[in-house]
């Protein structure tokens, strides 16, 4: 399967810094979001694990994104306290509007007609065995100079059929397991997938999916991993966990949660607001 080597823009580090030191521990990606009736305008938003933004400030007391500047080296952006986000009740996602230097970094914002659907699963009959791949931080390798993500593939190992309990919460959710090998930080790093009929055959402009859009869908994010012997394994922005045995088992929260959130009264109303601005200045 070739995978577009430019698709390390579409994501970035999360870190923390305490006593001079920075740790990173999660990924997080930039999506675009757009209204049915003004397709002109885009708003941008960043995902991750919801998990990885509430340990960070639990454990550190400030979270921040790391993105490689397009002249070379990297920007630190300084993120929002927990209070700032928005927030799935049941899905282990995380949502901040997010607007990036575009002519200063290489971050690339990843368009929501790429966004997984149940009619997109039914339609081109996903299922098992189907080829995935994620990208995000590798834990030891984050890179001194600027983000270093690495790509990790596999394949779908089971659907989210039947819902699984969050030991901490108790609460269901549902997701997908993908046979990959994820260790910690790779929490919140988005997972494509490409579909079977066609695989990843395009060779997209630099900046831009829409010529290859219906060869890649953005299935999810990494939610967690499974250990052997452990019961939390969330291990992103603490040392517990990391030197487990990987079972080799992914979670994936669907991309239909984050869309949810998205969708969110407050999020919804504020685009609403923009689009009423741009049309009554344009005369629509």
């Amino acid at each position: 399967m070739w995978i577009p080597p430019y698709l390390a823009q579409t994501v970035c580090f999360l870190c923390a810094q305490e006593s001079g030191r920075t740790f990173y521990g999660g990924t997080a990606f930039w999506v675009m979001k757009k209204e049915d009736d003004c397709p002109d305008l885009g708003w941008g938003y960043l995902v991750t694990a919801k998990h990885c933004v509430e340990k960070a400030f639990e454990r550190y007391g400030n979270l921040s994104c790391r993105i490689n500047k397009r002249d070379g080296g990297v920007k630190f952006i300084p993120l929002p306290s927990l209070s700032g986000w928005h927030i799935s009740d049941d899905a282990d996602v995380a949502v901040l509007p997010f607007e990036v230097p575009e002519k200063e970094t290489d971050l690339m914002s990843i368009p929501p007609d790429t966004f997984l659907t149940d009619e997109m699963i039914q339609k081109e009959a996903i299922g098992l065995g189907d080829e995935v791949f994620l990208i995000g931080l590798f834990h030891l390798v984050h890179g001194r100079e600027k983000n270093y993500p690495i790509i990790r593939s596999g394949i779908v190992a089971a659907m989210p059929d039947e819902a699984f309990q969050d030991e901490a919460t108790g609460l269901d959710y549902r997701a997908f397991l993908i046979e990959v090998r994820s260790i910690g930080g790779l929490s919140g790093s988005p997972v494509f997938l490409a579909l079977k009929k066609r695989g990843v055959e395009m060779h997209p402009p630099p900046r831009g999916f829409n010529s290859w859009t219906h060869s890649l869908v953005l299935m999810g994010l990494i939610r967690s991993h499974w250990d052997l012997f452990a019961k939390d394994d969330h291990a992103d922005f603490t040392v517990e966990g990391m030197e487990k045995l990987n079972t080799g088992i992914a979670v994936v929260t669907p991309m239909q949660e984050v869309e949810k959130v998205l969708m969110n009264d407050e999020l919804r109303k504020g685009r609403r607001a923009d689009v009423k601005k741009y049309q009554k200045a344009r005369h629509l």
